[in-house]
């Protein structure tokens, strides 16, 4: 269970990190009585509960990634395309030795 709350930390300093009320979607972000899993738009989770699927692709999404990120021990896939990240990415994102795709092409980064 600590890794579940782990995973919505994480979810909540990418949207405090990237503007989140300026996404396009951004469907019951913040809103502490729905799961992570099933009610946020753009999250996934995996049978464990934890976010394997990270996909804001074209969103508005604006600012830095955040170092955080590298805590989502279970992720397996990352679309971030088409928006306006900048900034660089942080090192710790090799960390994630799980991900199979990690998509941030078309940003400012």
């Amino acid at each position: 269970e600590e890794d579940i709350f782990n995973d919505r930390y994480v979810a909540l300093v990418l949207a405090f990190s990237t503007a989140y009320q300026y996404w396009y979607d951004n469907s019951n972000w913040l809103d502490p009585t729905l799961s992570v899993c099933e009610d946020w738009s753009g999250l996934r989770c995996n049978d464990d509960g934890r976010i394997s699927v990270l996909d804001l692709a074209v969103q508005n999404v604006t600012g830095t990634l955040p170092t955080e990120l590298a805590k989502l021990g279970s992720l397996d896939f990352v679309y971030l395309f088409r928006n306006n990240l900048g900034g660089t990415i942080p090192s710790e994102m090799g960390q994630l030795d799980d991900v199979d795709f990690f998509y941030l092409n078309e940003n400012s980064l």
